[in-house]
């Protein structure tokens, strides 16, 4: 069994860019049930999505992990 990671760094960016979960999730192309699963750790999500996230943020990775 995997551990799972909290996306609160992820949390962190859209707050300060004033971006909605359900605009991050259309951006990307996920739903927004996805985004608040993977902030608090629920979900682990595909390394595609991660990848997408933190490109279309224009962040690395571990910007999304870490706060």
């Amino acid at each position: 069994m995997s551990e799972k990671i909290k996306f609160v760094g992820m949390r962190r960016i859209r707050n300060e860019r004033k971006m909605s979960a359900e605009k991050l999730a259309e951006l990307v192309g996920c739903s927004a049930q996805m985004i608040y699963l993977m902030e608090r750790g629920e979900v682990n999500p595909s390394m595609e999505l991660t990848n997408k996230i933190a490109t279309d943020l224009g962040v690395k990775i571990d910007d999304l992990i870490n706060y």
